[in-house]
């Protein structure tokens, strides 16, 4: 028996040793992988700078093997010299390629075109309907490496067509990179997401509300304001509550006003934090959230904290009031506030 447990213990203490050279060597061999791609990608970046046949030559004959690396060594080229890596970018195919690649049967290819777009300098501009195309696809992965690429160049061209897409084929999955483009996107999306206000599916009614309040858009305020007080969909009213916080005026604080006092505290929450954003803050406003710092919910008291700390001296002077409240709950998050804010300390 004593044998037989020796022998396990060598065999385990074996594989442990086996499988921590494994994982060493695998580290040491993509270290070294990422070493070479750094130094190609120098050696391409050089060989794009300089105005010689030879240089180009060296350079598209790598660049036909590492495309990707290589239109990542033209977007550093283009930092200082725009036309030449547009110049070399036409000459491994330009967009004709992407374009090919883009309208191939096969996903794979669909991707790869999508993934290479984003790695194509910005200050070559995509030709119109190519992010579109690619946004729209059927497949969720090549959409998702569109929109990446979208985001990657900045451009305003398709995001209106992605929030469309995940709307036709509720696509949720991409909701956080969807609404980072419809940052960008022009005046045509404001159609687009106050529609989608009324849409069947809440994760679209919800994303259109937080891009509205992303993008400030003054004609979205009535909408806004309408969600916040009447929706039924209680995850829309808290989205839109804390979307106002974007739009300060007077119209907009009276509706926050009512709102610090819904029964639910997720918008008494939003509501106080949203206060917080108001640019010449009323009596009603510090005496609201002075009573919302006294809050039974935790967020309800930690969110009047931090608006009222956003308000300036006012806000501050109402800080100091609550220094002496009876709630100890309330006196521990403003004595936080106190300590942490450097400089600043009770008159």
């Amino acid at each position: 028996m004593v044998e037989l447990v020796a022998t396990l213990t060598g065999f385990f203490f074996l594989a442990a040793f086996l499988l921590l050279g494994l994982f060493l060597g695998a580290k040491i061999l993509a270290v070294y992988r990422e070493r070479q791609e750094g130094a190609l990608l120098r050696h391409l970046r050089s060989l794009a700078l300089i105005p010689s046949r030879k240089a180009e030559r060296s350079f598209l004959a790598l660049a036909q093997r590492r495309l990707p690396l290589a239109l990542r060594a033209l977007q550093a080229a283009a930092e200082d010299d725009p036309s030449r890596a547009a110049y070399l970018f036409h000459r491994l195919g330009g967009w004709p390629r992407i374009q090919e690649l883009a309208r191939h049967p096969r996903e794979g290819r669909r991707q790869e075109a999508a993934f290479l777009l984003g790695l194509v300098p910005s200050s070559i501009p995509a030709p119109k309907g190519l992010f579109p195309s690619l946004l729209s696809d059927p497949s969720p992965a090549v959409r998702q490496a569109a929109l990446l690429s979208l985001l990657a160049r900045r451009e305003e061209d398709g995001a209106e067509v992605a929030f469309a897409a995940l709307w036709h084929y509720r696509d949720v999955a991409l909701y956080r990179y969807t609404r980072e483009a419809l940052r960008l996107a022009g005046e045509r999306a404001e159609v687009l997401l106050l529609r989608a206000l009324s849409a069947k599916e809440p994760e679209i009614r919800w994303l259109a509300i937080e891009a509205l309040g992303d993008r400030a858009h003054r004609g979205a305020l009535p909408h806004l304001l309408a969600m916040a007080s009447y929706s039924k969909d209680e995850e829309a009213r808290i989205r839109a509550t804390r979307s106002l916080r974007r739009y300060p005026s007077r119209e907009t604080e009276a509706v926050l006003l009512a709102l610090a006092w819904d029964g639910r505290w997720e918008i008494r929450a939003q509501a106080a934090r949203s206060l917080g954003f108001m640019l010449e803050p009323s009596e009603a406003v510090l005496g609201t959230l002075a009573h919302l710092a006294r809050d039974t919910a935790y967020w309800v008291r930690n969110n009047a904290v931090s608006a009222l700390e956003a308000l300036g001296p006012e806000g501050r002077k109402t800080l100091e009031l609550l220094l002496d409240d009876p709630d100890p709950f309330t006196r521990q998050r403003v004595a936080e506030v106190f300590a942490l804010a450097a400089g600043w300390r009770p008159a």
